[in-house]
């Protein structure tokens, strides 16, 4: 039987990463007997050139027409290979020859959904759930097979967008019969992707000579002139090298380095990629690219697909990548790295977590920065079919739950290599769906550019003004805007600063819940609260005044923490007070030091009313750390009897004594902040 889990990994791997190739007008397979036919067959498998194995195959069947096995083996090559029909018809063939086998009857439903009947393909899934057994690869595709179901039933919500978006695929200039990849806008009217670029159909696995021209990817360049892309020439930095297969290119948000990928077959013809990374020179020119370091580019397995951006803490630059590295959850998955920029140095290899990857294959990640988001293709999360394309708001390993961004970009074929435009309206992606450049036999084998422009794109921004109690603008406030999710944390987006009439102005997007923080040294924080869902036109939204609170040594009482007489615990009633005011008032001032006083009456001598005063403002403390505020943001004082703000002679004025107050008296030292990276 084939190992379909591990051809279920390196299958994408080949597919994005590798050169394709259409060997049928190459192969001599007429004059083979069909044990030869098997074994040759089996052979091409094992050097992952399952294009040279369908065509022995098929030439088995002819021979041998009631093998259920190799009819088997014969639609898995159709299916790696992306011929979505011939794959749906040979798994229905191994099925009729073989019906106990049960790998048939799943990857079969796996093609009526790819092809766009799911109905008859929750039947087959069906029929697998009830005869698959409890092997180890039978739980993992039962798993998949829920994800696939789910994929169905949402395909109304998946094509929300049919109506929003047009879709133009690149002219025969760009989009040649094999394969484009990594289209990225060097500028509005300037794209960079890679290519091999040719019309003729390349052998590979023959002999080295059929490698030798036009068999490796390179970098090129398209312009944009009247509305229209075409063609402009080989890219004429320092990334292109012969015998490599160069790609995947990306910018730092400087603009000074690049990072891209050249890949290679291993000795066991598995393609194993490296991050490659070039600097730009002070003369403009750019430097000989070098690999990585072996923490990141592990010469076992591959790293790939690299996209970066601005970590929001300490601002240093973070790489996201591909790799079936150990430490994964499935065959590919998004890792990153962070470049230290004061050390000059690459932290260790990071998995972005259970948030992003699953136990299928995520690939071609893209970072819009502006707006924190992630772009990414999986087969593990919910689609339509085949790798769509799905989007995620956060950083490194916090990450807001996955959402399909439909049709019309996704399609029941692969949709990878997403990217957003200069102009955040348009941009391009990848994807081999009917109707690209590709030879007749096959038309979804091969991997095209569209571009796309959102028709309806609203463009939306908040502005306002931030001043102090007494209506005086205050420029230089940080003001940083969060996502609020359904259900989870708050998610960092960006930061502005007033301008010195105090005003700000930051960009937001449609349909999302969002808070806006206020910070500013010798002030206390302030917050705004900001929702956009159903806004359907692009504006500018206007906002109140925010107003800050200067720090000053004032006493605030809380008014419901009481105390009877010669008692300091808590009650249930106290600790609702301070949960909606002191509490409150510490997580909206994250980096406030606050001193807790407690005051007594006059009943007792002076020593016992410290004591006792002591040990209510203790209390108060121990129950706000168990909350989670940070020990060091809370002092006590125990004044005891020194300062009554009533009569001690009356019941009622000892009552008002025996109190609680809380003053703000600092704030932290500035200090490196640690992002929290909990899975």
């Amino acid at each position: 039987m084939i190992d379909i889990k591990r051809i279920y990994s390196l299958t994408f791997l080949f597919i994005l990463l590798s050169f394709f190739v259409q060997a049928q007008d190459t192969i001599e397979v007429q004059n083979l007997k069909a044990g030869q036919c098997k074994r040759l067959g089996d052979a091409a498998v094992k050097q992952g050139d399952y294009y040279a194995a369908g065509e022995y195959y098929d030439r088995f069947m002819k021979l041998k027409p009631n093998n259920g096995k190799v009819a088997y083996k014969l639609a898995t090559t159709f299916r790696i290979n992306r011929d979505y029909v011939s794959a749906q018809e040979w798994y229905d063939k191994a099925i009729k020859l073989n019906p106990d086998n049960s790998l048939a009857i799943y990857y079969y439903g796996l093609m009526l959904k790819t092809n766009g009947n799911c109905d008859k393909a929750k039947e087959q899934f069906a029929k697998f759930k009830k005869q698959a057994g409890s092997s180890p690869q039978a739980v993992n595709l039962k798993k998949q097979m829920k994800i696939e179901i789910t994929g169905c039933d949402s395909a109304i919500s998946f094509t929300k967008q049919l109506n929003r978006v047009t879709i133009t695929h690149l002219d025969t200039t760009i989009n040649k019969i094999h394969v484009e990849h990594s289209p990225i806008m060097l500028d509005t009217n300037t794209l960079l992707y890679s290519s091999i670029r040719t019309d003729k159909k390349v052998y590979t696995v023959q002999s080295q000579e059929d490698t030798a021209v036009g068999a490796y990817k390179k970098f090129y360049t398209a312009k944009k002139e009247n509305g229209k892309w075409t063609f402009n020439g080989e890219y004429d930095g320092e990334i292109n090298k012969d015998g490599f297969n160069n790609t995947n290119a990306t910018f730092s948000a400087d603009g000074k380095r690049i990072y891209f990928t050249r890949c290679k077959k291993s000795w066991n013809n598995k393609m194993i990629c490296a991050i490659y990374l070039t600097s730009k020179q002070d003369d403009g020119s750019w430097s000989e690219p070098t690999a990585l370091d072996n923490t990141i580019n592990d010469s076992k397995y591959t790293s790939t697909q690299p996209t970066t951006s601005i970590e929001s803490i300490k601002q240093n630059e973070v790489i996201y990548f591909v790799s079936d590295r150990p430490g994964g959850r499935g065959g590919l998955d998004i890792w990153y790295i962070i470049y230290d920029f004061k050390k000059k140095t690459y932290g260790q290899p990071k998995n972005a977590g259970s948030k992003i990857n699953t136990t299928g294959d995520e690939i071609t990640p893209f970072y819009e920065a502006d707006n924190r988001t992630l772009y990414f293709s999986s087969n593990g999360w919910p689609g339509l079919g085949g790798l769509d394309i799905f989007k995620a708001k956060g950083e490194m390993k916090q990450f807001t739950p996955p959402e399909n961004i439909g049709a019309p970009i996704n399609t029941t074929a692969d949709d990878i290599y997403y990217t957003v435009g200069k102009n955040k309206d348009e941009g391009f992606f990848v994807s081999n769906r009917k109707g690209g450049v590709a030879p007749k036999k096959s038309p979804t084998c091969c991997d095209d550019i569209y571009g796309f422009k959102h028709i309806l794109y609203v463009k939306l921004n908040t502005e306002g003004v931030v001043t102090d109690e007494k209506g005086n603008p205050i420029k230089n406030v940080k003001v940083s805007l969060y996502l609020i999710p359904k259900e989870d944390d708050p998610v960092f987006i960006k930061s502005v600063e007033t301008d010195a009439q105090g005003k700000y102005d930051i960009g937001v997007e449609t349909n999302s819940n969002y808070q806006i923080l206020f910070e500013k040294e010798k002030y206390l924080n302030g917050t705004k609260n900001l929702n956009t869902n159903n806004i359907t036109t692009s504006q500018t939204i206007k906002q109140d005044a925010a107003i800050l609170k200067e720090i000053t040594d004032k006493a605030y009482v809380l008014t419901n923490v009481y105390y009877g007489s010669d008692k300091y615990d808590l009650s249930e009633n106290s600790k609702k007070d301070i949960d909606t005011t002191l509490l409150r008032f510490l997580q909206q001032n994250p980096d406030v030091i606050v001193e807790i006083g407690s005051h007594t009456d006059d009943q007792a001598s002076d020593a016992y009313n410290n004591s006792l005063s002591q040990k209510r403002a203790d209390g108060v403390a121990k129950y706000l750390i168990e909350k989670g505020i940070q020990p060091e943001r809370i002092k006590t004082h125990g004044y005891g009897e020194t300062k009554p703000v009533a009569d001690n002679k009356t019941e009622e004025g000892r009552a008002a004594n025996r109190r609680t107050e809380f003053k703000v008296i600092g704030k932290l030292a500035p200090k490196e902040k640690e992002y929290n990276e909990k899975d």
